[in-house]
């Protein structure tokens, strides 16, 4: 097996706290690195998302961007709704552009996730929203 191969395997085998760490020190510290690793984050499966983690009890067990409690639905649902990158980097400036690929690569391939929980956010803003409202 070429040396690169056994490299991908090694990553494969990894934690998903390991695969957090490793795209961590990969887009902070190998920004000359990071086009060849954003094309091969565009060519994993749906399972092998390393800037994508989910975690009992942090932001609802919601897939979320790596080292941030920034749901992927959340970002998602701001591009749906027309927030370029750069609006969405304004709300969410530690967000690097690896997160970027990640989630756009990870949302169409779980779009019914996605879509159910932005449906759940928007019914309890809608609630609270008439809970605020005088009913005079």
């Amino acid at each position: 097996m070429p040396p690169l191969q056994q490299l991908f395997k090694q990553i494969a085998e990894k934690a998903p706290v390991e695969h957090e760490q490793l795209a961590f020190a990969l887009s902070e510290d190998m920004l000359s690195f990071q086009p060849f690793l954003y094309r091969w984050l565009q060519r994993q499966h749906a399972e092998d998302y390393p800037s994508i983690v989910a975690t009992p009890g942090v932001c609802g067990d919601a897939a979320r961007l790596i080292r941030t409690r920034i749901p992927v639905w959340a970002v998602e649902h701001m591009r749906q709704l027309g927030f370029s990158e750069i609006d969405i980097l304004r709300s969410y400036p530690t967000l690097r552009a690896a997160h970027f690929v990640q989630a756009w690569s990870y949302a169409p391939r779980h779009r019914s996730e996605i879509e159910q929980v932005i449906r759940e956010n928007e019914d309890i803003a809608d609630d609270a929203e008439a809970r605020e409202k005088p009913s005079w």
